[in-house]
């Protein structure tokens, strides 16, 4: 590949590559490590590219991928087949192509989709219609049937129609209607083109060069590349790049550039434990003697969690990475203060999970998919969750006091989870935040709680009683809705008035329910449009 060729699909590409990592990740940092780890794949990769017309797809493809290993959206479950059956087909074409030309349009339907959809749907759409992944190859990316795939796409273009109504219904405008071509596709293709021009950085240059003048050494080439992708968002990276820069500014021979790349790539595989960092220059350093971080840390670190957890000195500071061999026979394990967290419990066989501080820290997906886990003591100035999904084991849990929000899909799928205690004034509880959790028992909704999503309490058989908050304003689609035995009696306050609510919102999918108003209430006086016909007054 040319210095032209390269400069060409930079210039033809970058935006769709920005665009795909950005929508995905919602970190500016992140996206571009991602686009420049992106382009440095395709330097390795170019010549083995059959089709060098469609090198734009192939990269959004390649982007799209990278992101997703980044926050290991990847799951196995089938579950949610059952939870999308009900949802009524939505064609593609169902908004008129004249919303794209307009900014203000665009950023209309933009806000519904961030507001209306969870991650993992949202993430779903711009793959398929962005991204231009087939439903087999997200399905294989995401770790969920094909047909999945095909649900959360049809119950994405469902929800936006939804709100679409609602919106318009609202404001007294009109935006639905049919198209010739898919709307979605055009409307993320318009929004990517608005994505500022950034010029190609030097580092991208410099791996260019080098790669071609180190064609005479093939597999020294792939090492080189292959250390250059590795390192993305790492300081490592960086000393890699730095590295050839000086190199070549010294004259050095491209065997020697390949040699250097090749003892970095090697020192970075081999990754540090608790007690072990690499410092700015790539120097393996004992904790114990460095003193910066020896002030940092407590000396309890490293008797409890010696050896337990792999880290990595990046760019934003320490992170555990994973757990060590040793980390992953424990089944308590506690979570040292001072790092970063870019790892799962997922592979190990821990049970109970603590913190040593209760300072507030992103948890990332820590607790995603770990199966074995069984109860978990969360940091006490925590102030947003982390997802808890697919914690099949998990019992109970208690929310701190700072949280606000139970995001969408938090504890999706937690089979056995059967209490929940909230400590603080929580505002809202988001769609299919308890979907899936069928030993749920117990949970006391705070009266600050204004909204409950869509399908937020779905499939919660064992859940008998509940009482509605007193500030509850907004109710979602089937937010109660049960398909085994369920929720028999909803106690509503007098205080509580909605403003917006769904007809089926407190649906038991045609299974009888008692609802406690008080006479005169707001709920009282709104039973009939509040309530299914299967609801019986009290």
């Amino acid at each position: 590949m040319t210095d032209k060729e390269f400069e060409k699909i930079y210039n033809e590409a970058y935006r769709a590559v920005y665009w795909t990592a950005m929508s995905l990740l919602k970190n500016e940092a992140d996206a571009e490590d991602i686009v420049q780890d992106t382009f440095l794949t395709l330097i390795e990769s170019y010549d083995s590219i059959k089709d060098k017309d469609k090198v734009t797809p192939w990269l959004k493809k390649i982007a799209a991928n990278k992101c997703l290993d980044r926050i290991k959206l990847a799951k196995t479950d089938t579950v949610d087949d059952e939870f999308f059956d009900n949802v009524e087909a939505v064609p593609e074409d169902f908004l008129p192509d004249t919303i794209i030309e307009s900014a203000e349009m665009r950023k209309i339907i933009m806000d519904i989709i961030e507001k209306s959809l969870s991650d993992d749907i949202r993430r779903t759409l711009i793959l398929f219609y962005f991204d231009e992944m087939s439903t087999k190859e997200i399905a294989d990316t995401l770790g969920i049937p094909e047909g999945s795939v095909r649900r959360r796409l049809n119950f994405a273009r469902n929800k936006i129609k939804k709100e679409v109504e609602k919106y318009e219904e609202d404001n007294d405008t009109k935006l639905f209607g049919m198209a010739a071509l898919p709307f979605l596709s055009k409307l993320f293709m318009k929004e990517a083109e608005q994505v500022p021009f950034k010029a190609m950085p030097a580092s991208l240059t410099s791996s260019l060069s080098a790669s071609k003048g180190a064609s005479i050494k093939e597999a020294g080439t792939k090492t080189a590349a292959s250390a250059a992708r590795k390192g993305t968002g790492f300081v490592m990276k960086k000393v890699i790049i730095i590295s050839i820069a000086a190199i070549a500014a010294v004259g050095f021979t491209v065997g020697v550039i390949v040699s250097e790349w090749s003892k970095k790539a090697d020192k970075e595989a081999g990754k540090t434990t608790v007690n072990e960092v690499v410092d700015d220059s790539g120097n393996h350093k004992d904790r114990d003697k460095d003193k910066k971080h020896k002030k940092d840390k407590k000396d309890s670190v490293q008797t409890t969690n010696d050896g337990y957890f792999i880290i990595e000195d990046r760019k934003d500071g320490p992170t555990l990475t994973g757990l060590t061999e040793e980390g992953k026979k424990q089944e308590t394990l506690v979570i040292p203060a001072g790092y970063l967290i870019s790892c799962t419990l997922k592979e190990g066989i821990v049970k109970h999970v603590s913190f040593e501080s209760d300072d507030d820290i992103d948890l990332n997906y820590l607790f995603s998919c770990a199966e074995t886990i069984e109860t978990i003591e969360l940091p006490a100035n925590l102030t947003e969750l982390p997802p808890i999904d697919d914690c099949q084991k998990l019992k109970e849990i208690t929310i701190p006091k700072g949280v606000k929000e139970i995001p969408a899909m938090t504890f999706f799928n937690d089979l056995s989870l059967v209490t929940i205690n909230i400590e603080g004034d929580l505002i809202k509880i988001g769609d299919q935040a308890f979907n899936q959790c069928r030993s749920l028992e117990n949970i006391n909704l705070p009266d600050s709680i204004n909204e409950i999503g869509t399908f937020a309490f779905n499939k919660c058989e064992s859940l008998k009683t509940i009482t509605l908050p007193k500030g509850l304003k907004k109710i979602g689609y089937n937010a109660f809705i049960q398909h085994k035995g369920g929720i028999q009696t909803i106690i509503v306050p007098k205080e509580m008035e909605l403003e917006s609510w769904d007809r089926f919102g407190f649906d038991q999918d045609n299974v009888q329910y008692t609802v406690k108003v008080v006479k005169g209430s707001w709920a009282d006086i709104h039973f009939d449009e509040v309530f299914s016909g299967n609801a019986v007054k009290e």
